[in-house]
């Protein structure tokens, strides 16, 4: 029987429960009729599931799903709303509950590090912190109060990252201008997908990879638009030469680079990500509690992958992206 990993699952531990509901202004959590309310303010609001804080559902979910072990990662808002001394301060209480989690619950659980980018020095520095506690990386939204990703001031996170050799995982957020995403539930269908799809090309047109080769980036929602707009892309910058002067080798060599989650509900879009990236690139992920883990696990299964590159996707990428195992820290 296959084992699988899912690398995209969320949970908000108590530290941060206790902050954001104590919060008046936006971005906040609010209990309504006994269910938490996540608030972004002008991004929305999205009612949460009780899996996103009672880790014995998750179990239970993942035991139905046949997913064996989960990473675990806190959502947007995150500590990106918050002001830096208070971010710093909720980044490290909520990153050493993730910690004991990954140490107990027989192994079901990893966790990637919530990081403070409000204050990229502190952030680096939660980085290597959360690392020596045991957790397998961090997380970095999007954008940061609308400044992007690629922004020198970032930098000292991904030297980080590089310098311990653990990954950063994109998680999309509100962007920075809302606007044409309000209402259809236009955000989750394409507001998110477009801010990864932005920041990730950013990132990679800026020299991420001149400066670290080997860099562990996970795009979520199997790459968001980039697998399906890469020969776009490469024509593109190409014709503009927008990475003429940044990128010492074809642009392609540094797409191919990124790693992929595989949040996906229909087998023929995975499938072009998995024919554009190669099975060594994509991880099994599901996005829940917001996604179904059944559909995306299903999804994966009916590619139609041999078992070997099956394997590989459900779990064996996941152990070498993150260093995950089957048995407790």
């Amino acid at each position: 029987m296959t084992r699988r990993v899912d690398v995209h699952a969320h949970y908000f531990p108590e530290p941060y429960v206790e902050a954001m509901t104590a919060r008046e202004e936006p971005p906040k959590l609010v209990w309504q009729d006994g269910a938490l309310i996540l608030d972004f303010g002008p991004g929305g609001t999205f009612p949460l599931h009780p899996e996103m804080t009672d880790l014995e559902m998750q179990v239970a979910a993942m035991d139905d799903a046949g997913v064996d072990q989960a990473i675990l990662s806190i959502i947007p808002p995150a500590v990106d709303g918050l002001e830096a001394a208070d971010a710093r301060v909720l980044a490290a209480a909520s990153n050493d509950v993730l910690s004991e989690v990954s140490k107990g619950n027989h192994g079901r659980f990893r966790a990637v590090a919530m990081l403070p980018a409000v204050d990229p020095d502190a952030a680096a520095a939660e980085l290597q912190r959360a690392v020596g506690l045991g957790l397998r990386g961090g997380v970095l939204l999007t954008n940061v109060r609308g400044a992007r990703l690629d922004d020198e001031r970032f930098r000292p996170i991904f030297e980080a990252a590089a310098d311990l050799d653990v990954p950063i995982v994109l998680h999309p957020t509100t962007p920075a201008i809302p606007d044409p995403f309000l209402g259809f539930a236009l955000m989750t269908i394409a507001g998110f997908i477009m801010e990864t799809t932005v920041c990730a090309l950013r990132l990679v047109f800026t020299g991420l990879y001149e400066r670290h080769p080997d860099f562990k980036l996970l795009v979520p929602h199997v790459g968001a638009s980039i697998p399906y707009l890469l020969g776009r892309i490469e024509y593109e910058a190409e014709r503009y030469g927008v990475v003429a002067d940044t990128l010492s080798e074809p642009l392609d060599d540094h797409l191919r680079r990124l790693y992929l989650d595989s949040v996906c509900a229909w087998p023929p879009a995975l499938k072009l990500a998995l024919d554009a990236f190669g099975t060594d690139r994509v991880l099994l992920g599901t996005d829940v509690p917001f996604w179904a883990r059944e559909k995306n696990v299903d999804a994966l299964d009916d590619v139609g992958l041999d078992a070997a590159d099956l394997e590989k996707v459900s779990a064996g990428n996941a152990d070498a992206f993150f260093g995950t195992t089957g048995t407790a820290a």
